[in-house]
């Protein structure tokens, strides 16, 4: 099984926006699907975010200005 990658840049967004987008996106995640999350800060409720939905995630690149965010399921 192939996975596919989406990626969503909500680096421009004003809040609430970016969470919504995130939030959005992950409720149509399948499970051969991983989402790539890039913005401006980490986002603060992801951790919380994660729990609930059963997903996981990695952080791919962070510095001052840009956070990449890896977003899967977990597995079974």
């Amino acid at each position: 099984m192939t996975e596919e990658i989406i990626t969503v840049d909500v680096s421009e967004l004003e809040p609430p926006l970016p969470l919504q987008a995130i939030t959005e996106r992950l409720r149509d995640l399948r499970r051969d699907q991983k989402l790539k999350v890039i913005h401006r800060m980490f986002p603060c409720v992801l951790p919380e975010l994660a729990e609930k939905m059963r997903l996981k995630y990695k952080v791919l690149v962070q510095t001052e200005e840009r956070v990449e965010v890896l977003i899967e399921h977990q597995e079974a």
